[in-house]
């Protein structure tokens, strides 16, 4: 089974649906960016990829002209439904490596909660090519991403507490015995990962901030700026190079 294949399984899995649909607050960086994006927003179509169980829905939806959610899981798309069965949201199966939506039909495109990582790189690429494709000239692409420079995955970090290092400690064991050579891995600009995350039963992109605004600019995308998914606070410069957040935040604007 290939990567994309393993973790959109666990997508369509009803209990992970159910979880999904339980969750509601923004993170950090969300809330910093939409406050951006406020003014553009009253006027624009919105693509709302990865929308799971609608976390992002009630945020967006009363705020745009247009609001479209798309997800490639039916557990996920029917937990929305049921969730916003009293409102008038599209919400459509679909998969965001092959959009349906003809060239520049919306001004800003969402891909929140890190779900561009559970492809591979490939098809990770689809991805940003198809959001540039749907997007009108001008248009904002938001997203997250787990970033290969965080510092807490295999040891401790400097200045970790002892009781969070001691609850960590067993996870962070698993994770080393299943990612063997992960030292060689995470010295490169990205790598797929063991991370924990669902149980430790899901594979996970990370990429390094320098690499992400590259495949960015190769897609058609410019003006790309990098935000704190823990604080929510705008990196540049060193503060960037420096950032070990778990995931890191991306705005960025399609050009011509």
């Amino acid at each position: 089974m290939t990567i994309g294949k393993q973790n959109q399984a666990l997508y369509e899995e009803a209990a992970v649906a159910e979880h999904y649909a339980s969750v509601s607050a923004l993170q950090p960086a969300e809330r910093t960016i939409f406050a951006l994006l406020d003014a553009h927003l009253a006027s624009a179509e919105l693509l709302d990829l990865g929308v799971g169980g609608g976390r992002t829905t009630a945020h967006l939806a009363p705020r745009v002209r247009r609001y479209v959610a798309l997800d490639y899981s039916p557990a996920m798309i029917d937990a929305a439904k049921r969730r916003f069965a009293g409102f008038d949201y599209a919400f459509v199966l679909g998969d965001a490596r092959a959009l349906t939506f003809g060239d520049a039909t919306f001004d800003v495109a969402l891909f929140s909660h890190n779900g561009l990582d559970y492809v591979d790189h490939d098809d990770r690429l689809r991805v940003l090519a198809e959001v540039r494709r749907v997007l009108r000239p001008g248009g904002r692409f938001v997203f997250s991403t787990h970033n290969l420079a965080r510092d807490e995955l295999f040891s401790a970090p400097p200045g970790e507490g002892l009781v969070r290092r001691a609850l960590r400690s067993a996870q962070r064991a698993r994770a080393r015995a299943l990612n063997p050579g992960h030292e060689a891995k995470c010295a490169g600009a990205h790598a797929v990962l063991n991370d924990g995350a669902f149980g430790f039963r899901a594979a996970t992109y990370h990429i390094r901030a320098a690499a992400q605004e590259a495949q960015l600019h190769d897609a058609g995308f410019g003006a790309v700026r990098t935000f704190s998914g823990m604080s929510g606070d705008e990196l540049r410069g060193p503060e960037l190079e420096a950032a070990r957040d778990p995931w890191l935040y991306f705005l960025c604007d399609a050009v011509d």
